[in-house]
């Protein structure tokens, strides 16, 4: 089978298996302040959003309640201009490339009248990240094709990246990390086409940057890896680097223009309690082996892909040292950051771009796999892992278990502490103690008709945040399954057109997986 049709196969297995388990809906504070941002320009208001409430606080890095007023000119998740109105503190790029979706939601609402605009819309912008990794899994069969692996070997590494590791749980979320990881995979990607003789691949490799850097501006640290990848080429060096500079440029300049139009400097992103003040080995640690926030727990496959570059250093030096220098300078921007480890989000937030490319060398592990038995069933094992740690959260949203520990701790601080390096309250654990409790509360049906009544009451309580139905779904979100199907037939979707799209999803998974099984064998 051509790589072609094989990346065509992936992708659609991808997002059809990511639409299965999501729950299209925004379930994050910076999630809600991008789509604000979009909503905003569709009705015409710029980029400016509604003030936050006087009386909002910000919590610290290390779980200190900030009021508002002690931040400068900040408030929860933005800050105020230099024009007086309030902007979000993130970047543009994943506002303007929800634009389309948004579009599409709304349509969809005003031509069958079902739900409310805001739930719609909402739903048709958590696409996104799903699009973004499906696409992102594609795009690392062909990185690792190109880097001289077999097909199925290609395949797996895929498929560990997109389905066994936390970007799978990031599908379901409206966080900025899926795009910054599928542009990264693209830059990659295209500067060793670009150097294997695609002129082209150069250019794109600079858009993929510039567009990582709108998304997310943390991003450009990665681009003198990129640089000095183009200038160790003996011929048509200065021409590669143009073609990469000229639109990640552009890019930087869209960020700097963004910048001044919102807080009146180029430099300014609304960000005020942010510092890169925290000692390296904090940082490193915490990002790494925590037993709350370590990569190392949450994808246990990263631990081959350490191994797997040995080999790879051998056989593409050059390509190796990309890899582990795009990682390297991602990683280390975040290492002394104050807020290195996400708050509570699932893992390690802030560094899950790097897993594609940490991953990678995973192939060389499914193209030679270790002769005796003993060392296949570890390997499978430890492959396997990665997917059965992340279930409970695609199951059950992560706040449940986290609203539980802040409840038992004294302080905000004692409850990050606690969060980040006791293992008997890492998120890996106690995921699994939310599930058992929510399959609880899901089996005895006055049970589920309580949390219904309790959520619209809660969400009657809120409608100057968000619509009833929004409100109403948010408030279930911790004590039921965090999936669409669950979420709109406790609404009162009918169930047969709900278990007809359900099961087409599944099909047309299933399909592309024997599709692919069918002809890689």
């Amino acid at each position: 089978m051509s790589d072609r049709r094989v990346t065509t196969l992936i992708v659609l297995l991808l997002f059809f298996s990511y639409l299965l388990l999501t729950s299209l809906r925004i379930g994050s504070g910076d999630g809600e302040t991008i789509y604000q941002v979009t909503r905003a320009l569709v009705e015409g208001r710029g980029f400016a959003l509604p003030p936050p409430p006087s009386d909002a606080v910000v919590v610290s890095p290390w779980g200190e309640p900030i009021p508002s007023q002690q931040l400068h000119g900040g408030g929860p998740y933005g800050a105020w201009g230099s024009d007086g109105r309030y902007y979000a503190q993130y970047g543009v790029g994943q506002s303007l490339l929800a634009l389309p979706l948004y579009l599409l939601g709304r349509w969809v609402h005003r031509a069958t009248g079902w739900g409310t605009e805001g739930l719609v819309t909402r739903a048709a912008v958590m696409l996104l990240n799903p699009i973004a990794l499906a696409l992102m899994g594609g795009l690392l069969y062909r990185l690792a094709r190109r880097l001289g692996y077999g097909q199925t070997a290609a395949l797996g590494v895929a498929l560990v990246a997109s389905l066994a590791s936390p970007l799978w749980v990031y599908s379901k979320t409206f966080f900025s990390e899926p795009l910054v990881a599928l542009a990264l995979t693209l830059a990659v990607l295209s500067a060793l086409r670009g150097a294997e003789g695609a002129w082209d691949g150069w250019a794109v490799c600079g858009v993929a940057l510039g567009a990582a850097a709108l998304v997310k501006p943390v991003a450009l640290i990665v681009a003198p890896a990129f640089v000095a990848y183009a200038l160790l080429r003996r011929e048509g060096r200065w021409q590669a680097l143009a073609l990469v500079a000229a639109p990640l440029m552009v890019g930087v300049a869209g960020v700097a223009a963004y910048n001044l139009v919102r807080f009146g400097s180029m430099l300014d992103t609304g960000y005020r309690t942010a510092a890169w003040n925290i000692p390296p080995w904090v940082g490193l640690f915490g990002l790494l082996l925590s037993p709350g926030k370590g990569l190392f727990w949450y994808c246990p496959s990263v631990a081959l892909g350490v191994v797997g570059f040995i080999p790879l250093m051998r056989r593409r030096p050059r390509a190796a040292l990309l890899l582990g220098g795009t990682a390297g300078l991602y990683l280390l921007v975040h290492v002394t950051y104050n807020h290195w480890h996400g708050g509570g989000a699932w893992g390690p937030r802030l560094i899950l771009p790097l897993l594609p490319l940490l991953l990678l060398p995973v192939a060389r592990w499914f193209q030679s796999p270790p002769v005796s038995q003993w060392g296949q069933i570890a390997l499978a094992l430890l492959l396997a892992a990665g997917m059965v740690f992340q279930m409970p959260t695609i199951l059950v949203h992560p706040a449940r278990s986290l609203q539980s520990l802040y409840d038992r701790s004294a302080s905000p601080v004692e409850y990050t502490m606690r969060m980040v390096y006791r293992p008997a309250d890492s998120p890996l654990l106690s995921q699994w103690r939310s599930l058992l409790e929510v399959m609880a509360l899901m089996r005895e049906p006055v049970s589920r008709q309580a949390l219904i009544e309790a959520a619209r009451t809660t969400a009657r309580g809120e409608t100057d945040r968000w619509d009833s139905l929004t409100g109403t779904v948010n408030a279930l979100a911790p004590n039921t399954f965090d999936l669409w199907s669950v979420y709109w037939r406790l609404l009162g979707a009918p169930l047969l057109p709900l278990l007809a799209v359900e099961g087409g999803l599944a099909a047309m998974a299933g399909w592309a997986v024997y599709s692919l099984r069918k002809r890689l064998t």
